[in-house]
């Protein structure tokens, strides 16, 4: 018998919208993030601990050696080979890096006993923002391929992020990376949902992975659970900034 999950909502509507000064919104959404161009203080200043150095790519290997040990590699085609964001909007800094799967390590990588979680951000179902009550289905099963372009996240604690020995939290999503892909800031704004209220959730500021896949704007997203993508129509890029309006994307979907 398949499995299905029951989720109790209020759940955040995670969606992003292009904003400009002077704005008119008279009746601004009730859970909206935006896309912000102020940068949030680094996650050493938001904890207290000391300034850390510019983290380097022999940083972020040592990482995934850590995390991943010798099922992945550095995909050497990306430049500067990582960036680094609060994914999951807790405050610390986590590492996202393009990498590859190697091919004698697939059975582990796949492995339901890895230590990481193996998942695909177009395919992540989501619950309808607008029900109370509702049944999702099992996800699917999500298998790394031998020569797959995958990106790894590994998620920071205190003190020292992503780069502290503590840190083991590790995902890999089976999704490409694209020359253009980068941190992005974005705000929560109005109120979070339950978890959240509760300081067991994400927060209301962090980054989201913006990229063009496949010639379609888009970006990975921590929906508190699992990273999902969400693609940006063209008309929500530049539309509103030079008229003067805010318009909000559609909520996040999955993009087959």
């Amino acid at each position: 018998m398949q499995r299905s999950t029951v989720v109790f909502l209020p759940v955040m509507s995670l969606c992003l919208s292009l904003s400009c000064s002077g704005c008119k919104n008279s009746a601004p959404p009730r859970e909206e993030a935006r896309l912000d161009s102020i940068r949030k203080p680094p996650a050493e200043q938001r904890t207290g601990a000391a300034p850390l150095p510019p983290p380097t790519v022999e940083d972020a290997r040592a990482v995934l050696r850590r995390v991943f040990g010798e099922a992945v590699i550095l995909d050497g085609g990306f430049r500067p080979g990582f960036i680094v964001g609060d994914f999951n909007r807790d405050g610390i800094e986590d590492l996202a890096a393009p990498v590859r799967p190697v091919s004698s390590r697939l059975t582990e990588i796949n492995s339901e006993a890895a230590n990481w979680i193996v998942g695909d951000p177009r395919m992540a179902v989501l619950p309808d923002p607008k029900k109370k009550l509702q049944r999702l289905p099992a996800p699917e099963p999500v298998r790394i391929a031998a020569g797959e372009s995958l990106l790894a996240v590994v998620h920071g604690v205190v003190p020292g992020n992503w780069r502290d020995p503590e840190a083991q939290q590790g995902y890999l999503l089976k999704i490409a990376s694209a020359a253009d892909m980068r941190a992005y800031p974005i705000r929560i704004e109005g109120n979070v949902n339950q978890a959240a209220g509760k300081g067991v959730g994400p927060g209301k500021r962090g980054d989201v992975i913006r990229q063009t896949l496949n010639g379609v704007h888009g970006y990975i997203y921590w929906t508190g659970g699992k990273y999902a993508w969400n693609h940006t129509p063209a008309r929500y890029r530049r539309a509103g900034v030079a008229k003067g309006r805010r318009e909000k994307p559609p909520r996040a979907q999955n993009d087959q």
